[in-house]
Order: C-alpha cells, then sequence, then structure tokens
C-alpha cells in the first residue's frame, strides 16, 4: 500500500501543478477555454497527433525535449511528447473538475483485470 500512496501523493501534486500552470497561462480565463467539451476535444486532437507520430515513424520531436532512459540522455520521440501532452491535459481536466485520476485509474484497473480475455470477445 506504501507504493500506492506515493503513487496517489505524486498524481495528485502533478495534478495540481498541471492545472495551476493551465490556470496561469490563460486557459481557464472565463472564455471558450473554460469550456470542459473543448477540453475533452484537445485530448481528442492531442491522441490524433499521437497517430500521426506513429504513422510518420515515430520521429525524434521538433522541440528540445529530452529523457533520461536506462541511465542514458536523449531526444523524446514524438509519440513521447504527444503522451505528454495527454497527460498534462488530462491532469488539467481532472483538476478542474476535482477527480483524484490516481485514485479512479488504480480503482478501474483493479476492476479491467478482473474481466474476461478480450472482455467477452470484442473486435476493437
Amino acid at each position: 500500500m506504501y507504493i500506492e500512496a506515493t503513487f496517489y501523493e505524486l498524481v495528485e501534486i502533478f495534478t495540481k501543478v498541471c492545472h495551476e500552470n493551465s490556470k496561469a497561462k490563460g486557459f481557464w480565463d472565463g472564455s471558450e477555454n473554460a469550456n470542459i467539451p473543448t477540453k475533452i476535444a484537445l485530448l481528442h486532437s492531442e491522441l490524433s497527433e499521437m497517430l500521426e507520430a506513429f504513422r510518420n515513424g515515430n520521429p525524434p520531436c521538433d522541440k528540445p525535449l529530452s529523457v533520461i532512459d536506462h541511465g542514458e540522455v536523449r531526444k523524446m520521440t514524438s509519440i513521447e511528447e504527444e503522451v505528454a501532452d495527454v497527460f498534462i491535459r488530462l491532469c488539467d481536466l481532472c483538476g478542474r473538475l476535482d477527480i483524484n485520476i490516481a485514485r479512479v485509474a488504480v480503482e478501474k484497473h483493479r476492476y479491467n483485470m478482473s474481466r474476461e480475455y478480450m472482455h467477452g470477445g470484442k473486435r476493437v
């Protein structure tokens, strides 16, 4: 349970940081930027960008972003950049909606572990 508690705490802090940064940059200023359906659509947009990155062979991202991978510093890939964008936008939205993303994700994962193989034979 210690690992879960640490995970919950870290993600909760990151969610707050993402939401506060988004507010500070004007993305919750009361205009169309504050529209929840718009935020959901922007999540779709980031996922579409991730698909395009995959379709393009996952080149290095075009920003000066690096990650430490197995002790080595390397350039972030385009898919990694889009994964980060999805997570940041999702944390921002969860911060606005007061959703503890870590706790609900862990509970949903526990439920998914109990489901049958391929969730009953669904094709996609």
